[in-house]
């Protein structure tokens, strides 16, 4: 983001005579949501909107409309409120990283905006139920696949084929993002390791890189449990509670130590 704007709850306040210290503060009731810029300038009044999403290139906000869960989109620059079609129920929504189009999902249909409101893409798969019960879904791999959520299980979405790759249960599998360029598919699954001392059990992740065909390309003990690659795909890092780490993508299938710690 580009850091000119934010959105925030209105504050109502008087100010004592030192004009430092709050005579009266809170919030406004009812609550007022503003669009401001980095002068402090209110640019629009949202407060019939609740949950609201950024584009990536600050241009663009997202916004679910109170009650009814139909998405919005407004364009910062031109302030136009565009009402995309059919998003009536909506319960997850996300941009593509290049800012070009929006995914929204609701009634066990995925579908694809570009920024104007079109529709330009939709995925219906109410047979295996992939779609229902959704909790998010977000872009991967170069925006040709979605990450699909629901409470138990992540899928791995091909928007190419209009297709579902793959689905694995929470109970096994942390999280699984594609490489920008497609070529590899990287997955941290949840493991339990055993003290042979006193054979305790402690819960711990191990990742494993694949080729976009599920090959197995490299398993990366870390430690830890996330990561992400870099815009390029060059970069693989990951990162927990004490330690972030990174493998050059190049050099992971040569080189035995193949991490360095930041």
């Amino acid at each position: 983001s580009n850091y000119k704007y934010s959105v925030n709850n209105a504050f109502d306040y008087s100010l004592k005579s030192n004009k430092i210290d709050f005579k009266h503060s809170g919030y406004t009731s009812p609550e007022t949501i503003i669009l401001v810029n980095d002068n402090r300038e209110t640019v629009k009044n949202l407060s019939d909107y609740s949950t609201h999403y950024f584009s990536p290139d600050a241009q663009f906000i997202a916004l679910f409309k109170y009650k009814t869960s139909e998405i919005y989109l407004y364009n910062i620059t031109s302030g136009k409120m565009i009402a995309l079609p059919n998003s009536k129920g909506t319960n997850a929504v996300s941009f593509s990283s290049d800012s070009r189009n929006i995914s929204f999902c609701n009634n066990s249909i995925i579908s694809i905006a570009d920024m104007n409101g079109k529709i330009i893409n939709q995925f219906s798969y109410t047979s295996d139920r992939i779609l229902f019960g959704l909790t998010n879904l977000d872009y991967t791999g170069d925006n040709n696949y979605l990450r699909l959520e629901k409470e138990d299980s992540f899928s791995l979405f091909d928007i190419v084929h209009k297709k579902p790759i793959r689905t694995f249960s929470k109970k096994l599998v942390k999280n699984l993002v594609v490489s920008p360029g497609n070529k590899h598919i990287l997955i941290t699954y949840i493991v339990q390791y055993n003290f042979k001392d006193d054979n305790s059990n402690y819960d711990g992740n191990t990742t494993i890189l694949y080729d976009i065909n599920f090959n197995l390309e490299k398993i990366l003990y870390s430690g830890c449990s996330d990561f992400f690659f870099t815009p390029d795909g060059k970069t693989l890092a990951g990162y927990e509670d004490d330690k972030i780490m990174r493998w050059n993508v190049d050099n992971i299938f040569n080189e035995q130590k193949n991490y360095r710690s930041l």
